[in-house]
């Protein structure tokens, strides 16, 4: 198997037209992740929201992101799963 990274991250995989035996996996932060294979689109845990910054605002301990989410989650369309942890 041939690796070929490719400049972009998850938004430019999400919007590139693979060949058909092509797997493509970009890193969306935390423990997500997006995967592209045989034609289908899936995310792993992806965590797109600032929802933790809000939740601890003005806490003790924040939750603070370290960098901005690579994907606007309201943009993602035609997905063909998206499990996501608790």
């Amino acid at each position: 198997m041939d690796l070929s990274p490719q400049p972009g991250g998850a938004r430019a995989l999400l919007e590139a037209n693979l060949p058909a035996d092509a797997v493509g996996l970009a890193w969306l932060g935390q423990a997500g992740f997006v995967v592209r294979a045989g034609g289908q689109r899936l995310l792993i845990d992806p965590y797109l929201s600032d929802h933790l910054g809000r939740k601890y605002a003005g806490k003790e301990f924040p939750h603070i992101r370290l960098m901005p989410p690579p994907v606007d989650a309201g943009a993602l369309r035609d997905l063909d799963l998206a499990p996501v942890m608790k």
